[in-house]
């Protein structure tokens, strides 16, 4: 449903949601546009992540994929009962 803009309150324009503002904020994460380059630079497992970060910590790392992931920017493919296997792909 779109709305007229001229016909919304104070309050509802002031707290509509802006996609453009959303995707600013998500991707002025820390670590989310490093982890996009190296998807896009054909890296896929967890640890290739962390080549070269010494700050990236795993805790950040899961917490930037699982982001990522809920918002399907990228997906998840598990190779078996090892999580080393574990690899991480762009959505399209």
């Amino acid at each position: 449903m779109v709305l007229n803009p001229e016909k919304l309150t104070y309050y509802e324009r002031k707290y509509e949601r802006n996609p453009l503002e959303d995707i600013t904020k998500f991707l002025s994460n820390k670590w989310t546009l490093h982890i996009l380059r190296d998807l896009f630079l054909g890296k896929s497992h967890f640890n290739e992540f962390k080549v070269n970060r010494p700050s990236l910590d795993n805790k950040a790392l899961s917490r930037c994929l699982k982001t990522m992931q809920d918002n399907d920017l990228i997906y998840k493919i598990n190779d078996g009962d090892d999580p080393k296997n574990t690899q991480y792909f762009l959505t399209k």
